[in-house]
């Protein structure tokens, strides 16, 4: 693994994290864990940076250590082969990962916040019947120092399916939300029940519309949500943003409507920069900026060290030490199945 060299990193004293201690991460969430690369170039990243990452043995809820079908990243061979652990299940909601199995259930619905949800797992709620425990999830969240949710990207996708989850009751997104922070924060509760220590990162949506224009809704909703978990202790919300299609080529072919491995090192470099910002982590990567200006910049040979680090197009290349254009990533996704546990999951 190539460290980041003194003057492409910046250092704090007073950290909770101290360069060279031993992190863990966990990560639970829909299809952002299996068909995207970012919790996987987020261990890169640390593991740069001079952390330690142990391996969370996924003793209770299943799980897996690997992505399951992702694109191939001009970085891909510094991370595939990082085990990370994480709960990825493909079309799940907020709900689905909140509650002790079916519990509240009756007649197959569930009653959240006053919306009947179809007591199902995956798009339209109509897969698998597995039970999932929130106390499992939990019992492995225990075992992390940072415990990563990206467990509410689906809640408002529910148009897709015809609302079929809601018995094909049109639902507005403000009650949408409302589920979502309902479900999150017993996700949340549940967790530090178990270790009131860990951090609980909730990751921020990313924009699944029209030319992945982050609309004025999308801002709304990511606020809303930030400002709810945020009451929790050790609860922090990872607010990051991924340029529109005319902007740049920052969203998958492979798996419409996914950011690819531009937008998934835009994701991984903002969660260590908040928790550097809140003085979690003792190092983090030089950046010139977070504003959008220096996000866009293009002409990567030209630029120093920190601007090619806030460039969402450019990387420093760890062999030479160059900033270099950073691609979108293969159209084409290929299958990754390591070790013992592959991950390969039908969307249950």
């Amino acid at each position: 693994m190539l460290p980041f060299i003194s003057h492409m990193s910046l250092e704090q004293a007073g950290a909770e994290q101290e360069v060279g201690a031993s992190i863990s991460i966990y990560a639970v969430g829909s299809s952002s864990l299996v068909w995207m690369t970012w919790i996987d170039q987020l261990h890169l990243l640390l593991r740069r940076l001079g952390y330690r990452l142990p391996l969370v043995p996924p003793r209770a809820a299943g799980g897996q250590f690997y992505a399951q079908e992702v694109p191939r990243c001009d970085d891909t061979k510094y991370f595939e082969h990082l085990p990370t652990t994480r709960l990825g299940r493909i079309g799940w909601s907020s709900w689905d990962f909140a509650f002790e199995g079916w519990e509240g259930c009756s007649n197959g619905v569930r009653h959240i916040e006053g919306h009947r949800i179809k007591c199902q797992h995956g798009p339209g709620c109509v897969f698998s019947n597995e039970s999932v425990f929130a106390s499992s999830i939990a019992e492995d969240a225990s075992v992390s120092d940072f415990t990563l949710l990206a467990t509410w990207f689906n809640d408002d996708q529910q148009w897709s399916s015809k609302y079929k989850c809601l018995n094909g009751r049109k639902t507005k997104q403000h009650d949408l939300g409302s589920i979502s922070i309902r479900c999150l924060l017993r996700t949340i509760r549940s967790i530090h029940a178990r270790s009131a220590r860990t951090w609980v990162l909730v990751m921020g949506k990313y924009p699944q519309t029209y030319q992945h224009i982050t609309f004025k809704y999308l801002q709304a909703l990511n606020k809303r949500i930030k400002a709810a978990v945020e009451t929790e202790p050790r609860t922090l919300f990872i607010e990051y943003y991924i340029p529109n299609a005319k902007e740049g080529d920052f969203f998958q072919v492979a798996h419409s409507g996914h950011p690819n491995c531009r937008g998934s090192s835009i994701m991984a470099q903002a969660v260590v920069h908040r928790l550097f910002q809140e003085k979690i982590l003792a190092r983090t990567i030089r950046l010139a900026g977070l504003d959008k200006q220096q996000l866009l910049k293009r002409n990567c040979r030209k630029l120093d060290i920190p601007s090619c680090h806030s460039s969402g197009f450019c990387w420093i290349d760890p062999i030479d030490g160059l900033c270099k254009a950073y691609s979108p990533g293969s159209h084409h996704f290929h299958a990754v199945c390591k070790g013992t546990i592959c991950g390969m999951h039908s969307p249950s």
